[in-house]
């Protein structure tokens, strides 16, 4: 379609550009002033035992925890373990979570070959109240700390020879809200495409069902007459 039908269409459907002219507008209006959530991140290390029940020069007990902190990591979300990213880095809100509480493993690697160089678990909460925020982290981290204390207890691991955790020192709750400009810009192209394309699909459909309509009444006044003649 050239520049010139384009403007013939707009004008011939004028009424379809008007409805969508508002939609794109109400779009994205509720898009730049959507309010923001608050998030709070922070690690837990899973610490191997402070007394070495061995000694064997061939293992390294390092390379140890990782497995284990991520067999603490699937016991925590059961049957969902969660979308693998391409970094660790992500975090919950840019990925447009609004109330959720992320629990998984730092990943060297990517979404398709992921890598656990070290025993450190990654958690992330994302709420529109900074109150909830703050309980979820607290609930979190106390249950990950009560699945390694009873997983240790169902084996009946001397003291000494437990592992232990150390989460982070807390970062603190911070507020997110996006980039109103990128928010605008995406909504506005949005509505505009879908604006266009609703157009065009709607205007070939009217001209089709007239151009059917203007048919019909030739077919049937040129058709034969019950006697087989032609009228």
């Amino acid at each position: 379609m050239t520049s010139r039908g384009l403007v013939a269409l707009l004008v011939r459907r004028w009424y379809l550009l008007l409805l969508g002219a508002v939609l794109t507008v109400a779009g994205t209006y509720a898009a730049t002033h959507r309010a923001g959530v608050y998030w709070a991140g922070y690690s837990v290390v899973v610490l191997a035992p402070t007394q070495k029940y061995y000694d064997n020069s061939l293992v390294n007990a390092p390379y140890e925890m990782p497995q284990i902190a991520g067999v603490f990591v699937r016991q925590y979300n059961g049957a969902h373990p969660g979308l693998r990213t391409v970094s660790s880095d992500t975090r919950l809100y840019g990925e447009g979570e609004r109330s959720a509480v992320r629990v998984r493993m730092v990943n060297d690697g990517s979404q398709w070959k992921p890598l656990y160089p070290v025993p450190v678990i990654d958690v992330q909460v994302v709420d529109p109240s900074p109150q909830v925020v703050a309980a979820r982290s607290a609930e979190t981290l106390a249950r990950l700390e009560q699945l390694v204390q009873d997983y240790q207890d169902q084996a009946d691991v001397k003291q000494s020879w437990r592992i232990t955790t150390l989460p982070s020192s807390d970062a603190g709750i911070t507020y997110h809200n996006g980039s109103t400009m990128r928010a605008a810009a995406a909504t506005g192209a949005l509505g505009i495409s879908l604006s266009l394309t609703g157009i065009w699909w709607i205007d070939r459909l009217l001209l089709r069902r007239r151009r059917s309509a203007s048919a019909a009444p030739r077919a049937t006044t040129t058709g034969p007459t019950p006697d087989g003649e032609e009228k």
